[in-house]
């Protein structure tokens, strides 16, 4: 799920866009409104930007997101403070 919002994030991948739109319930109540692929790119790193420097006070402006950052997101996304705390949980 981390790669998948990496990899929405940079090239705006169809299908890891789905993903990421279908784990943080995004989807968009009115279809009609389906704005372009360079649209839904922007909206989403206005959002993991704003989500990021809430968490963590980064101010990501690039157009690269790391894995770091997108875990953390996943993580807290959860209910974790933290992507080693996911994955200890999950191990158990």
């Amino acid at each position: 799920m981390a790669q998948a919002l990496v990899e929405a994030y940079g090239s705006g991948d169809d299908a890891a866009m789905q993903r990421v739109i279908d784990h943080f319930q995004l989807k968009r109540m009115m279809t009609w409104d389906q704005p372009s692929k360079e649209v839904r790119r922007a909206r989403l790193r206005r959002g993991v930007r704003e989500r990021l420097s809430s968490v963590a006070g980064s101010e990501n402006e690039s157009e690269t997101l790391a894995l770091a950052d997108a875990q953390l997101l996943i993580a807290h996304s959860l209910g974790f403070e933290s992507w080693t705390q996911l994955t200890q949980r999950i191990k158990e």
